[in-house]
């Protein structure tokens, strides 16, 4: 009986997982165009500065950082981030960090711009880290939780971390995402367990 009482509770704020793996991160417009993804959510949803990703884009053209032709071919670098971002007043310092230094830096300037060495190069949001896991904005995933054996099996140390003097920080926003990260992961691993049997 408790098992059925546990379920219908979790039924009853059930929403697509479409809907919970980009609440709080926009999906990615085209196949390589993380980058430019991951930017317009930092500025926009965590930074107050509405920039799309279309935005970023026409503008990194316009910078000469691609052929217009090359279509849908938009991999761009943390340099072309750092002149992206500095065209709509962002300062942005990138570093090499160790799991450790990425935690401190994390607690003071989340939203952090991670790049994953895995496969062609990716670019996420680290939104909270701590000594176990990471809650991870990925413009082509959604906000998941990543171990930190995963994590580090993809993330070579590179990191940028940005300021900005004249946007101000949302942090009710990134709070949100955190906190609703994290209830969704308990939802979880409660319905895990009560289908093992674990109370």
């Amino acid at each position: 009986m408790a098992g059925i009482l546990s379920l219908l509770l979790l039924l009853q704020n059930v929403q697509s997982s479409e809907t919970l793996r980009f609440s709080h991160v926009a999906e990615q417009g085209y196949d390589t165009s993380c980058g430019l993804s991951v930017l317009s959510d930092l500025v926009s949803r965590y930074w107050n500065c509405p920039v799309s990703e279309e935005t970023f884009l026409n503008e990194w053209l316009s910078l000469g950082q691609q052929r217009a032709t090359d279509h849908e071919q938009y991999a761009i670098s943390f340099k072309d981030m750092q002149d992206l971002l500095a065209l709509h007043g962002f300062a942005t310092k990138g570093f090499r960090f160790t799991y450790e230094q990425l935690i401190k830096a994390a607690a003071t300037y989340a939203p952090i711009v991670i790049h994953f060495a895995d496969q062609d190069g990716h670019f996420v949001l680290c939104l909270s880290a701590n000594d176990e896991f990471l809650v991870i904005a990925d413009p082509a995933e959604g906000v998941y939780w990543l171990s930190r054996q995963d994590f580090q099996r993809r993330w070579q140390g590179y990191a940028l971390l940005v300021q900005s003097s004249i946007h101000t920080k949302q942090v009710l926003a990134l709070t949100t995402a955190v906190q609703e990260s994290t209830a969704h992961r308990s939802a979880l691993q409660n319905f895990s367990n009560l289908n093992s049997g674990v109370r």
